[in-house]
């Protein structure tokens, strides 16, 4: 029987493939091809997917790959991941999360007071506020906003590098980081840039200028693209039995509905790890160089783990899920995310609790971007 190609296809995003539960009853690894054609293990259950995303045994990297290939990003192995991680977590604090929050407030409300029913909540809000957050994070001055948003929105929703203006958008996003970078060594403000340009280690020193400069592009993808996708399909299943009017009436249960809108929303975007040795998973032989692919919305679906996992349970207790990953390439920007998301669903709550699709679920129309995203193209609603 040949290997089922991966992602699987979904008709609704929102839901994870049926292909999850079955490969998981038959094993708990199962060997799929790629959608660039590569064979890989597949890796479903909860316990498995956390064991490998923790285990010093896995690379980022291709094994035997050339030296000298570090990317100038946290998607390494140690010790470059383990420097630059450590220089990256001394400015992306909790405390620069929560000064943003006041802001990221105003900003929410900014966006439904100039909304009209019925509207694109996609172009409307969803993808504006991230954006503009994210982008206030770096320390983009106000008067570029506009533009860096522009060329972010094409970036993140284009198929393919290879895709017509691929080329252009990523030089203006380098060449708009490289000079934001310059100014900021020149005159220093209140944000993450300014803080990772001043950041230093006693054994590693400061970032280079490409370092920089890519982690202003890694922090951009992460931080906006993850949050507007999570904002986009938490309000639909917020939407669903009218739980944003619950929302409205019960506050307090909107840390939770965050947590349940990330365990759901984990999209088909994984990235893979690769075996730097032979070990097993689950019983499973894997050499040396093959690719292993855990499945954060495998997990995040196991019944072994979650009871009744296709239910959106605004009861579920703590923080289980693993949306942002675990181990040493847990996701850095998780405090920014669910702060934007507990600012945009109260803000949705009392503000529009009898939102509605203006569409049925199944006319909604998605694409995959070049990270394996599933995006909204639109997002219509009416109140």
């Amino acid at each position: 029987m040949s290997a089922p190609s991966y992602p699987f296809p979904t008709a609704n995003p929102v839901e994870p493939p049926a292909e999850f539960a079955k490969l998981r009853e038959q094993a708990p690894v199962s060997r799929v091809t790629t959608s660039q054609g590569a064979p890989a293990w597949l890796v479903t259950r909860y316990d498995d997917v956390r064991s490998v995303l923790a285990d010093p045994r896995m690379s980022v990297g291709i094994p035997g790959a050339p030296a000298g290939t570090e990317n100038g990003t946290l998607f390494q192995d140690p010790p470059a991941h383990t420097r630059l991680r450590r220089l990256v977590a001394k400015a992306f604090t909790v405390r620069r999360v929560e000064e943003l929050r006041p802001r990221t407030v105003r900003l929410a409300h900014q966006l439904l007071d100039e909304m009209d029913s019925p509207t694109d909540l996609r172009e409307s809000f969803a993808f504006p506020l991230p954006g503009s957050v994210i982008g206030a994070l770096l320390g983009v001055p106000d008067d570029e906003l506009a533009t860096f948003r522009t060329w972010s929105d094409k970036l993140i929703t284009l198929a393919d590098f290879e895709a017509a203006g691929a080329g252009e958008v990523y030089g203006q996003l380098m060449g708009y980081f490289s000079d934001l970078v310059d100014r900021k060594r020149r005159a220093p403000t209140e944000d993450v840039l300014s803080d990772l340009i001043a950041v230093r280690d006693e054994d590693t020193g400061r970032l280079s200028q490409h370092e920089l400069e890519m982690m202003g592009l890694i922090l951009l993808l992460a931080g906006y693209l993850g949050t507007a996708n999570a904002l986009s399909i938490g309000t639909i299943k917020l939407i669903e039995d009218g739980r944003l009017a619950l929302l409205r009436d019960h506050p307090d249960k909107v840390p939770a509905a965050v947590e349940e809108v990330l365990r759901f929303q984990s999209g088909a975007a994984e990235l893979p790890r690769y075996a730097a040795a032979d070990l097993e998973i689950a019983g499973t032989a894997i050499q040396a160089g093959d690719m292993i692919v855990p499945s954060l919305q495998a997990a995040n679906h196991d019944p072994g783990q979650f009871a009744d996992p296709g239910s959106f349970d605004l009861d579920r207790t703590g923080r289980q899920h693993l949306a942002f990953g675990h181990g040493i390439h847990h996701c850095l920007g998780a405090a920014l995310a669910r702060m934007q998301l507990q600012v945009a669903f109260t803000a949705l709550s009392t503000r529009l609790p009898g939102l509605q699709l203006a569409v049925d679920l199944g006319d909604l129309r998605w694409r995959t971007n070049m990270f394996g995203d599933r995006l909204l193209e639109a997002l219509p609603v009416r109140w």
